[in-house]
């Protein structure tokens, strides 16, 4: 199921459009930019300032690449978010932890707290 794309308090809502399959910039009503998912569903976004971070179905991802990376205004892919293991992958919805920060749990039982601006780990916890 697609959740609705949250926004955080405080920042510039980007007009976009959520499919399970592709997020699409509008601009006067027209889509003038769009992004595809690149191995399953999209099943969450979030903005994070001007940034939407996304989530696809970890279900028959590609394994060793991360279901949850970042979009720019124009649709372009800026990174992956860093996995803690290369057999992991993001199950849990993404919780934003403030302006340039948010913490996702994976299916092996490691919660992250990822910044925002380059989806490296900042720190985990096994918590499974």
């Amino acid at each position: 199921m697609l959740s609705e794309l949250t926004y955080p308090v405080n920042m510039m809502r980007l007009d976009v459009r959520v499919t399970k399959q592709s997020i699409e910039q509008i601009t006067d009503g027209r889509v003038v930019a769009r992004h595809s998912a690149v191995g399953t569903s999209i099943v969450q976004v979030v903005q994070i300032g001007a940034y939407l971070i996304v989530r696809e179905d970890y279900y028959h991802f590609p394994r060793g690449r991360s279901n949850v990376y970042c979009i720019d205004a124009h649709m372009r892919q800026l990174w992956e978010a860093e996995l803690p293991s290369t057999s992991d992958v993001y199950a849990n919805p993404i919780v934003v932890c403030g302006e340039d920060e948010f913490s996702v749990a994976s299916w092996e039982g490691c919660t992250c707290w990822i910044d925002a601006t380059t989806g490296k780990i900042r720190r985990s916890e096994f918590t499974k």
